[in-house]
Formats: structure tokens, C-alpha cells, sequence
């Protein structure tokens, strides 16, 4: 009998191809696959052939994703159904985000129920000021609003939750908070609680956000300047509780406990007990579940004497965390999580040598000299590695990563191992003292770190999705090729730098085909002004503040697919700022270098963006205007929905091209402009004579002396 090797890795790809397909409305492929499934059993029963059977291993996971994910959104439909107005809730509360001041912005529920009946997903709880609960506590209050947030249980990449997505708000002075049941769920909540308190007490606020990150998973704390300065430097994965993570700890675990323990299987044991507290403790996320049970499958594999295969045990973690939720198949964190580890684990059998190939003295000392070379070359693999996936889920790449990581990843751990110290040790200790100047040092070389590495900004590319497969097409053929033609490792690094060589050279090709050119973004789905505009050089400048929280993030998608992960200038045109005041968020999301509102200005005032590229703009109580100058083109913004002309000055009265809100101002002759274009969510026929009536973003491209609308 033939046996299938690596059976689990085969089972998650089925389940997260079914998953996918369910996700994106593809039910006519699905349901082929499982009446190929009958065939296949059948055909596998008689020939006993081994191509069937992992077909039918491909399907019948297919099958159970079906059946899982039908259910799974069935109790998602059910919950939604009970959203609206003066809900009673009760829950458990598992996670907490605090400001700087310790106030809580938000929460997390578990186990909870609306008006007295059980649900099945956690509902997230936004307190006003006076919210006063912490870990472990049960709450129990009337919502104003039971609301479904955002983008949550839909396949989209960044708001995709892992099981949260219900909302709702909760005012301090109606709720009740009871101690809840006390078990060791409820103390590690509680113990996690007092860890992000005392570090808060020890540090500075700065080295806190980066040191409860590192120990604990929570990002909330880490201010976006320097969020972003991770990401564009590649590493945002390390605030993400993984592998790096439990490793450290596992291994630190083994030295304290191997020598002490008089049988083999205490330290094993103990081990799986500490990986399920660590789990707990940093709150479920995909990526500390798949090394949870990459790890257990380890330690239970020492315990039965055999021996754990890295790949398997990725795919037996997959297959088990996409079989209870499918929708982690479009989750970001989970994604990248299992390919990186997959790279990893694939790419070191080409990579690190075995200790038995070095010879003499050499064994031991060069095993060590050489593993940041080694490192640096896995680093490099995993990022060729989930280019697709970063590619198509952020628009850009960072080439920053390898070196990056080789920098950062020990001062890493260095936080973690100096943050649990803080933790454990009681205040006033000299140990503690000393843990916690350390932390606070080593945290503010991190910081200077990755800030003065974010700072090349060149390294950041774009990537079109269009050249996302031929590039990894061509690399993937490229590494079969050296690997089946020449397996000698040695070789394993030509495939690898040959692909950073593809990679780098088409992107500069597109780079250099698209230098020069300008891009303007007028998001017209909704009756707002919000207008990007970028450059090839990587420059870039937002107009207007108007429009929802998912406008916004249109916006942010749109500056990412150019590489820009931050801008030049935050540029209010009208008398106030937005409505729906979500003017903070885009400060917090674009972390412009400067924001200037054209109302503080008394008289028209210019600014230059860059070199060719200027804003003239004036506002008064009844009227506003700006004009945008791109090499010889010019664009006249008018972001109220009724500007009345009056005695504008001349400048704004004609150009290339007219943007108006929903109509276009009182006493403005439109025939001074080539293209009008109306931003608006009202009928057509309101406006029969424009140019351009959108209700979709439209892109105007300048480069020399045209443009082209699309």
C-alpha cells in the first residue's frame, strides 16, 4: 500500500482552496469537487493508486469546509440578526486596549449573551471614560446599539476578525461588573492584566507600547509613527506572538528544566502546559495558535519517541485551525504566519548545514559565526517567499526585511526576556530597578533603530498585482531548476538570489517606465471630498478629510499600492473640518509630516508639495477653493456641495480640470475648463451636461505637459 507523505499539509491546502472558494462565490467548483469525490473513492478502493488518494484527501476536505463554513455562517447570521437598540449583554471580559492615561478605548467580550440568550462569537465593547473592569470580570449592561462593525466575517484581507463581529457601546454608570467564575482561564486573564500594569508603572510610555507588544501580542499601546516604521521596514511580524516567541521560551524553559528533571517526560510535559498558559495569555491569536500546535505536536512527539516532521506538523496546525474557523483562509496574520513558516522550514534543509558537515573545532564555533549569514539568507527566502501574499494584501514590499530582522530580532528578545523580569520580579527589587533601565534602553535603540531604517525610503517598492505571478512563476521555475539539477546546497543560494534579482529588476523596469508621472485618486463613491495625489518619486499629498471610515481606507489601500506609507501633507480646503470628525483617524493613518487648514489663512496662500507640484488655496464662511498645479496642469477643487462664487479671485475660475461636490458653484462659467468632473451621490440626470458624473474613483494621470482621465 502506498502511503501519502505529509498528509496534513496536503489537507490544509484543500481546506484553504475551499475556503477561498466559498469565500469569492465560487460554489460551482466546490460542488463539482465533491461529485468527483465519489469517483475518486471509488477508483481509490480498486487500484489503491496514490494520486487518488490524495485527491481524495484534497476533496473530502472540501467537503468538510462546506459543511463547516455553511454552519459556521449560519450562527454568524443568527447573531447579526440580533443587532439594534437596548440589547441586554453579558460577558466575559478577555482582551482590554487602554490610552496612555490607562483609560479603556476598548474591549473584548467572551462568552457572552444578548438578551439572555447564548451566542457563539465574542462582541467588542467601546466604554465611555468611566468604564472601570478589567481582565476576567463578567459585565453585564444594556447597549444602547448592537452593531455589526465593519468589514467583520467578510473576505477582506485587513478587517477580516478572527471570531469578533459584533460591537456595541457601553456607558460606564449602567453596567455591572462581577468578579466572574475563578478558574485558570480567568487568573491568566487577570495575570496578563497585572503584567501590561506593572510594565506601564516601570516604563516610559514609549518603551511600554514596545515592551507589551513584544511580551504580550498587544499593539495598542505602540505609537503609529513607529508602527509604521516596522512596517516599512518589513518586520511589523514581530509584534505578532509566534514562533520567535514561544521558542525563546521554550528553549529557556529546557536549560532551567532539563538538568533538574529525573525523567525525560516532566520537562516535556511541563513544556505543552507552559506553550497553553502562553496561548491564553497573549489572546488566541492565528499566529500563536500555529506554533502552539506546531510545538505540542514536538513535545508529544519526544514523549512517544518519534520524531515530529516540521512541515506535517504546519499542515496538521492549519488543517485544524481552518477546520473550526474556514474564514481564517482570507485572514492576513494567518497567512503570512504559515508561509513564512513554511519557507523557513522548507528552504533550511537547502540552507544550514548539519552539525556533522563541520569538522574539528570548527563544529562548534562555526556553527554559531555563521548563522547571521544564515539568517540573512532565510530572512531573503521568506520574503520571495510571501511577496505574493504581502503584495497583494498591502501593494508594496520592503527590501529592508532581511537585514532589518538580523538587526532587530535580538534586541527583540532581549525586551521579552528584560519585560518578564519586570514582570515577575516585585518593584523596588535591584533586579527589577536594573531590568527595567535596561528595557528602557534597549527599547529606545530598537526604536532609533527601525526609524533611521524606515527612513530609505526607497527600499519600499511598489508591486503591481498584475506582475505578482509571472515574477513568482518565474522564480519558483527558476528554484526547481537549480534544486533538481544541482543539489548541492551550495547551489540553493543561487536560486534564492536569482529570484531577488527578478524581482528587484522588473520592479526597477516599472520603476523607471513610470518615473516622472504624477497620480491623482478622486474617490467618488461616496458624495465627499477626499482626494490623493502622488508621485513616482514617492511623494505624496491628501486634499479634504471628508467621507466614511471606509473612504478613508480606500485611501490608505491607495497609497500603499504605490509604495506610501506615509505622507508629505494632510491639506483641509474647506472652512471646517469633516462632519463625521474622522480627521484624527486619517492624521493617525496617512501620519502626514505636516496638516494645514486653508480657514486658518485669511487670504489665498500657496504651498509647494515638490518640485513642479504646488497647492494654491483660499476659504472664507461662504466659499472654498483650491487649485492644483502638476507640471503645466491645472485642477481647481471646489469641496463644498454649494460654493457660492462671489468675488473669487480669477484663479480659480478656470484650468484644465474642474472637481466639484455634488454641484457646481453659483456664477462659475464651466467652459473655461477642458473636464468637469462631479463628485456626487445624487441622480444623473441632476447634471446632464458634465464631463464626468462619478459615483467611482476616478484616477487622472499627469506626466509632462497631459493627462489622462480613467
Amino acid at each position: 500500500m502506498l502511503r501519502i507523505k505529509r498528509p496534513f499539509i496536503i489537507s490544509l491546502t484543500g481546506i484553504m482552496l475551499s475556503s477561498v472558494m466559498l469565500m469569492t462565490n465560487l460554489h460551482t467548483l466546490l460542488w463539482a469537487g465533491i461529485i468527483l469525490l465519489s469517483l475518486l473513492f471509488i477508483f481509490s478502493v480498486i487500484r489503491r493508486a496514490a494520486v487518488s488518494r490524495v485527491l481524495l484527501i484534497l476533496i473530502s476536505c472540501a467537503l468538510m469546509t462546506s459543511t463547516v463554513f455553511t454552519l459556521y455562517d449560519t450562527v454568524r447570521e443568527k447573531e447579526n440578526s440580533l443587532t439594534g437598540y437596548g440589547k441586554e449583554i453579558s460577558g466575559t471580559v478577555t482582551d482590554i486596549s487602554a490610552d496612555s492615561q490607562g483609560d479603556i478605548i476598548s474591549a473584548v467580550l467572551s462568552d457572552c449573551t444578548v438578551n439572555g440568550r447564548k451566542i457563539y462569537s465574542a462582541i467588542t465593547v467601546h466604554p465611555d471614560k468611566n468604564g472601570a473592569f478589567t481582565y476576567g470580570e463578567r459585565l453585564e449592561f444594556t447597549a444602547k446599539e448592537l452593531f455589526t462593525s465593519e468589514g467583520e466575517g467578510i473576505f477582506r484581507y485587513h478587517t477580516l476578525s478572527d471570531n469578533c463581529h459584533l460591537a456595541c457601546t457601553l456607558s460606564g454608570n449602567t453596567a455591572t461588573v462581577t468578579r466572574g467564575e475563578d478558574n485558570i482561564y480567568t487568573a491568566i486573564l487577570r495575570f496578563r492584566g497585572l503584567a501590561s500594569q506593572k510594565l506601564r508603572t516601570a516604563l516610559s510610555e514609549s518603551a511600554f507600547g514596545i515592551s507589551e507588544a513584544l511580551l504580550t501580542g498587544s499593539r495598542d499601546n505602540v505609537s503609529p509613527e513607529l508602527s509604521v516604521a516596522f512596517r516599512i521596514c518589513g518586520i511589523s511580524h514581530i509584534f505578532a506572538v509566534s514562533g520567535m516567541h514561544l521558542s525563546l521560551w521554550t528553549s529557556m524553559f529546557f536549560l532551567i528544566m532539563k538538568r533538574r528533571a529525573r525523567l525525560s517526560l516532566i520537562p516535556n510535559l511541563l513544556a505543552i502546559a507552559f506553550v497553553i498558559f502562553y496561548v491564553i495569555f497573549t489572546g488566541f491569536s492565528p499566529s500563536v495558535l500555529r506554533s502552539a500546535i506546531m510545538l505540542v505536536s514536538v513535545f508529544t512527539g519526544r514523549l512517544i519517541k518519534r520524531q515530529a516532521d516540521t512541515l506535517n506538523s504546519l499542515g496538521l496546525a492549519g488543517t485544524l485551525l481552518t477546520a473550526i474557523n474556514p474564514y481564517l483562509a482570507g485572514n492576513v496574520s494567518f497567512i503570512l504566519s504559515f508561509t513564512a513558516t513554511a519557507a523557513i522550514a522548507f528552504w533550511s534543509e537547502y540552507l544550514l548545514p548539519r552539525r556533522k558537515e563541520l569538522h574539528g573545532a570548527f563544529r562548534k564555533i562555526g556553527y554559531k559565526l555563521l548563522s547571521p549569514y544564515y539568517n540573512t539568507v532565510t530572512s531573503l527566502c521568506v520574503l520571495l517567499t510571501t511577496l505574493p501574499a504581502v503584495s497583494l494584501f498591502f501593494g508594496y514590499a520592503s527590501l529592508l526585511s532581511p537585514l532589518a530582522a538580523l538587526i532587530v530580532t535580538p534586541l527583540a528578545e532581549a525586551v521579552m526576556v528584560l519585560s518578564s523580569v519586570i514582570v515577575l520580579l516585585p518593584p523596588g527589587n535591584i533586579l527589577h530597578t536594573a531590568a527595567g533601565s535596561l528595557t528602557e534602553m534597549i527599547c529606545s535603540l530598537l526604536a532609533d533603530t527601525v526609524t533611521r531604517l524606515s527612513e530609505a525610503d526607497f527600499m519600499l517598492i511598489p508591486v503591481k498585482p498584475s506582475l505578482i505571478l509571472p515574477v513568482f512563476g518565474v522564480t519558483a521555475l527558476l528554484c526547481a531548476v537549480f534544486l533538481i539539477f544541482y543539489k548541492e546546497r551550495k547551489k540553493a543560494f543561487i536560486c534564492i538570489l536569482s529570484g531577488a534579482l527578478l524581482f528587484t529588476g522588473i520592479t526597477a523596469i516599472f520603476t523607471y517606465i513610470v518615473r516622472d508621472e504624477a497620480e491623482i485618486s478622486v474617490f467618488g463613491t461616496e458624495n465627499a471630498t477626499l482626494i490623493s495625489v502622488s508621485a513616482s518619486s514617492g511623494n505624496s499629498a491628501v486634499i479634504g478629510s471628508g467621507g466614511s471610515y471606509s473612504l478613508a481606507s480606500q485611501l490608505t489601500n491607495k497609497l500603499n499600492s504605490k509604495g506610501i506609507a506615509k505622507t508629505d501633507l494632510l491639506f483641509i480646503p474647506r472652512e471646517k473640518d469633516t462632519e463625521n470628525k474622522n480627521t484624527a483617524y486619517l492624521q493617525k493613518s496617512l501620519l502626514p509630516a505636516m496638516t494645514v487648514r486653508a480657514y486658518e489663512y485669511e487670504a489665498p496662500f500657496g504651498i509647494s508639495l515638490w518640485e513642479n507640484c504646488r497647492i494654491r488655496a483660499f476659504t472664507d464662511e461662504d466659499f472654498s477653493a483650491c487649485a492644483l498645479y502638476i507640471e503645466s496642469t491645472k485642477i481647481v477643487i471646489y469641496p463644498l456641495p454649494s460654493s457660492v462664487f462671489g468675488e473669487a479671485q480669477n484663479e480659480f475660475s478656470s484650468g484644465d480640470i474642474l472637481i466639484c461636490r455634488s454641484s457646481i458653484p453659483e456664477s462659475l462659467d464651466t467652459t473655461a475648463f477642458s473636464d468637469v468632473i462631479i463628485v456626487t451621490d445624487h441622480a444623473r440626470e441632476a447634471q446632464p451636461s458634465v464631463t464626468y458624473l462619478t459615483d467611482k474613483n476616478l484616477t487622472i494621470t499627469v506626466k509632462g505637459d497631459s493627462y489622462a482621465i480613467r
